[in-house]
């Protein structure tokens, strides 16, 4: 018996023209083409910048086709494994689109150059350029689109056979739905093989460009296999099995990357990554990934603050904060660079302004100061206090470690000389200081603590 839960590779997959006109709006490809059509001519060269957004235009539509491969079997769910998962198949196609625009560009360089080896006029070059990007922009993608969805598909449908092989432990090899079928699949058709047989590494649907086999699982009898059965070779950029895998393209093999040399190769993977991270950050929702058993207080982050340098500081200290204090929710602000305001402004939007602060907290912006390993001057430890202002920050929080780095005497006199200061009336403190916390919730508080402080412990 074969399961119901898997769809027949039965349709084509393309890139809409009004999925274009979205993606030309977005993306301003217009003046994106015509920026790196004149730096070409001009200087035979694009700028780098131009280059990286080129890549996006082409990672857009492979981007939207793995997803739409995937959601066919299995629901988007950030955080989990399976998300991780489809992480990584974007990651591949985000390589892909790189070394695809590299080969894009290498092409359009070439045509400065005529037949004759003259150098072509501008209007020449630009119509001859036109023809090679719509070659890569429309051509080539009509039939990777088709590819992207059903690799996903397929990889999302291997992940769920794993989990159901108990009920259906192998695989069938079912024919293609087209009206014309390749001869050279058909004696696949009807193979039964175990889930994990490594022959499905280099068979199982799609290894060929628009090609309509599928399979699906099934606990019918393992079929034997020919003696003279012979594994027919992949296409270029289609042998992987991409639900062992993770990849959708293989890019050792993909045409894009041949001639491409290992230092560029790893600047475009690394760009890639970056336009991934970004691109996903802009999607992924905040998460929680801690409740303080006591006080039940959570802490939340956001997908793209995880690869901050500081964020595994930040939980640390949001975790004890949390354990002594019944705070509700403590969200951990991710770390945006400012030429990245774009992003900034949809990963801070739910805060109501931009900061640079570590924490927020019932509507409050806080920066985490630390002590350090030798003791700190009067003047550099007021600064923590201007300095977290200066980022707007509502509060601070205070955590020393080292009761060398400053008396308790010297350090409540500091504190109490920047809420002196004008300012400082509705400021926070979260404060740690030899094995303990304490809260001061406004200038008050502290004008309170500190004059019971003093009359306990006089000069």
């Amino acid at each position: 018996m074969d399961s119901s839960n898997f769809n027949h590779n039965d349709a084509s997959y393309f890139y809409s023209e009004s999925d274009h006109i979205q993606l030309n709006k977005k993306l301003g490809v217009d003046d994106l083409f015509a920026d790196a059509i004149n730096s070409l001519f001009a200087q035979g060269r694009i700028k780098q910048s131009t280059q990286v957004r080129m890549m996006q235009e082409l990672y857009e539509p492979l981007k939207q086709a793995v997803e739409e491969g995937w959601g066919k079997v299995n629901a988007i769910e950030y955080n989990t494994p399976n998300y991780e998962f489809l992480k990584q198949l974007k990651t591949n196609t985000a390589v892909f689109a790189a070394f695809k625009n590299h080969s894009r560009m290498k092409d359009m360089a070439a045509l400065l150059i005529d037949d004759n080896g003259n150098k072509r006029s501008k209007p020449d070059f630009i119509a001859e350029a036109l023809k090679a990007n719509n070659k890569y922009k429309v051509q080539h993608l009509s039939v990777e689109y088709d590819a992207a969805v059903k690799q996903a598909r397929s990889a999302a449908q291997y992940k769920k056979a794993l989990e159901t092989k108990h009920l259906f432990p192998n695989i069938k090899y079912m024919p293609s739905t087209s009206a014309n079928k390749r001869e050279l699949h058909i004696k696949y058709y009807g193979l039964t093989l175990p889930i994990e047989h490594k022959l499905w590494d280099t068979i199982l649907p799609i290894k060929v460009w628009g090609c309509k086999c599928w399979w699906t699982v099934t606990d019918d009898a393992v079929t034997k296999i020919p003696e003279s059965f012979e594994a027919l070779p992949p296409a270029d950029g289609l042998g992987v099995h991409a639900g062992k895998t993770g990849q959708v393209f293989d890019l050792n093999e993909s045409s894009y990357a041949q001639g491409i040399s290992s230092k560029t190769k790893a600047r475009l993977k690394n760009d890639a990554v970056k336009m991934v991270n970004e691109t996903e950050a802009m999607d992924a929702p905040y998460f929680d990934i801690h409740t303080d058993k006591k006080t039940r207080t959570k802490i939340e982050a956001h997908p793209y603050g995880i690869n901050d340098s500081d964020f595994d500081t930040n939980l640390d200290k949001a975790k004890k904060l949390a354990k002594s204090f019944e705070l509700e929710r403590i969200t951990l602000i991710p770390n945006v660079p400012n030429e990245k305001p774009e992003l900034k402004k949809v990963l801070q939007a739910k805060f109501g302004k931009e900061t640079t602060c570590d924490y927020y907290i019932k509507g409050k912006f806080y920066d985490l100061k630390e002590d350090g390993q030798d003791s700190i001057t009067d003047k550099a430890f007021k600064e923590k206090f201007s300095k977290t202002k200066q980022q707007g920050g509502d509060g601070i929080v205070l955590y020393i470690s080292n009761p060398s780095y400053i008396s308790e005497e010297r350090m409540y006199r500091n504190i109490n000389s920047k809420y002196l200061d004008s300012g400082y009336e509705n400021f926070e403190c979260y404060l740690f200081y030899n094995k303990k916390w304490q809260h001061f919730g406004n200038k008050k508080e502290w004008i309170r603590f500190y004059e019971s402080y003093k009359s306990q412990n006089p000069d």
